[in-house]
């Protein structure tokens, strides 16, 4: 932290804007697609722009070396440039946004923040995970293609050449891409082992309600947590208690109505 009162404060202002506007900005990326997905991009763009005005001058935020605000900022060159991946879309480029992804890459190159990175197989595996679940749980033989994001495959961009990211089920040789649409998918095509969605179209409606619910209001209440801190995080805290409560409250009256 800054010794000079006017930088203390301008580091504190800016601290809330990463943890409060950049995360707000950042998320929808994760969870959009199609039109709704370019939008949130240039949304992000445009919020990400202002941070910019920080790193002016320097090559971090705290000047020739790591400080506060890269520490509280840090966050953002990792699950950006994953989401980037997961997404199949660029957020932080050198033409769009130069000064924080030149921050991006020296803050990823520094040696503490290098030796305490998690791996990234693990933070992408519940995706690849769920749709594995609902194979097991079908008795369906399947292979696994590892895919480097990075480095996108002639078969990825054939069968996305949309959106040109995973995960990608093809059966029969056509492609069905979006997590949740695949386990649809499984569902309607498999019919042996568990099913996957209540065969009431009422309850089938729910089901895909609570599924939405669970992919944008959940992920985003439980990622405010784990980013922010003081007041933040006690707001952040309480907003998923409220969320979840939702969740407590549906399968409550389910169970009532089971037992009726």
């Amino acid at each position: 932290m800054p010794q000079d009162p006017f930088e203390k404060a301008q580091a504190r202002f800016w601290a809330h804007f990463i943890e409060d506007k950049c995360f707000k900005a950042v998320f929808p990326v994760y969870t959009n697609t199609g039109e709704e997905l370019n939008k949130a991009v240039k949304e992000a763009q445009e919020t990400l722009k202002a941070l910019e005005k920080a790193l002016e001058g320097k090559n971090f935020f705290g000047g020739e070396t790591i400080g506060y605000l890269d520490i509280v900022a840090g966050w953002m060159p990792y699950l950006i440039r994953m989401t980037e991946e997961l997404a199949g879309v660029t957020v932080v480029d050198a033409g769009t946004l130069p000064l924080l992804n030149a921050w991006f890459d020296d803050f990823l190159d520094v040696d503490v923040v290098k030796s305490s990175l998690p791996p990234k197989d693990k933070l992408y595996a519940f995706n690849r995970a769920r749709l594995e679940w609902a194979l097991k749980l079908k008795h369906i033989e399947y292979e696994y293609v590892t895919e480097d994001l990075k480095n996108k495959s002639p078969q990825l961009l054939q069968y996305n050449p949309v959106e040109k990211k995973v995960p990608v089920l093809v059966h029969k040789g056509k492609p069905i891409c979006e997590s949740t649409l695949i386990l649809e998918y499984i569902h309607e095509v498999w019919k042996n082992g568990c099913p996957l969605l209540p065969s009431d179209p009422h309850q089938k409606a729910v089901a895909r309600f609570w599924s939405k619910f669970a992919e944008e209001k959940c992920l985003y209440s439980s990622f405010a947590v784990m980013s922010n801190v003081g007041e933040e995080l006690k707001k952040a805290v309480e907003e998923f208690r409220i969320t979840s409560r939702h969740w407590k409250d549906t399968w409550k009256e389910r169970s009532s109505s089971a037992g009726t």
